[in-house]
């Protein structure tokens, strides 16, 4: 990225991730206001940042290991876990295809699945890394990440066939 423009730059990769990394913390809160204010600092961090990055990919891995970083805090500060999700979630993305489970159904399923599986699901289906960006966000394999991913996923298949 050009150093000579940090503004500009920052508004690029905002327009490129906010709204991954916003669903992603969303995600793991359960609140739309501290989701957004940790989407902010996610992105005042990498403004800081800016002469320290060189490629895109780079970018993408460091912004979601500081959501996730952000959000592991904002828990450690609140000392208590999340109780439920709220009745009104962000809107999806309008061009997104339509779903035959809305947002709120699948965060409720992903919430039903044990750690580490439930991040790693978060971050590729909501924050949609691939599962070598997975691996380097949570420092795990990428086969210890294909294989929980692959897991979690059958236990969202039975739970919705169920349902």
């Amino acid at each position: 990225m050009n150093e000579e423009h940090p503004d500009r730059w920052i508004e690029i990769l905002y327009s490129k991730y906010s709204t991954d990394i916003f669903r992603f913390l969303f995600s793991i809160l359960g609140d739309r206001f501290q989701a957004e204010d940790l989407m902010q600092e996610v992105f005042l961090k990498a403004w800081q940042k800016h002469p320290r990055f060189h490629n895109d990919k780079a970018e993408k891995v460091w912004l979601f290991r500081v959501a996730r970083n952000l959000a592991m805090d904002e828990f450690r500060h609140r000392k208590h876990e999340m109780v439920g999700l709220p009745e009104t979630l962000p809107e999806s993305q309008p061009d997104a295809p339509d779903s035959i489970l809305s947002m709120r159904e699948l965060l409720l399923m992903i919430d039903a699945i044990n750690e580490p599986d439930r991040e790693i699901v978060r971050l590729k289906l909501l924050g949609q890394l691939s599962h070598q960006e997975i691996a380097r966000v949570m420092n795990r394999s990428v086969h210890s990440v294909k294989k929980r991913y692959e897991r979690a996923i059958g236990k969202l298949r039975k739970t919705f066939e169920e349902g």
